[in-house]
């Protein structure tokens, strides 16, 4: 994201892998304490637990709300899949269970951070 957010405001290209038909699941950095935080209040001796949203998004839906949260565009190209397209897709099912309430900020809303510290 921040690649396509230099792109943007440089007026350059953003070069899309894949025809940006991958799945990538993105979590909001300000999320990563709040979880931080409730996992070291747990008494535990060994936990594995997939950090996401669970929501996974194909990089050329998440470049169209780049450019809708920041009311700005710039020149995409697009590279054909060569070879297995690489899905970043996760299971939260336990991260639900062994934090219940936990929240996600959504990408879209997200981005909207991006836009008031980029202007």
């Amino acid at each position: 994201i921040d690649t396509l957010i230099e792109r943007i405001y440089e007026n350059g290209i953003f070069k899309l892998n894949n025809e940006g038909k991958e799945l990538r699941d993105f979590v909001f950095v300000e999320d990563i304490p709040t979880i931080i935080e409730r996992l070291s209040e747990m008494d535990h001796s060994y936990l594995l637990l997939n950090i996401a949203t669970g929501e996974s998004r194909s990089v050329r839906e998440i470049v169209e709300q780049v450019f809708v949260a920041l009311n700005k565009r710039c020149r995409i190209e697009t590279e054909k899949p060569q070879g297995r397209l690489c899905h970043l897709v996760f299971d939260v099912t336990r991260m639900r269970q062994v934090l219940p309430g936990i929240t996600m900020t959504p990408i879209n809303k997200a981005l909207l951070n991006y836009r008031y510290c980029c202007i």
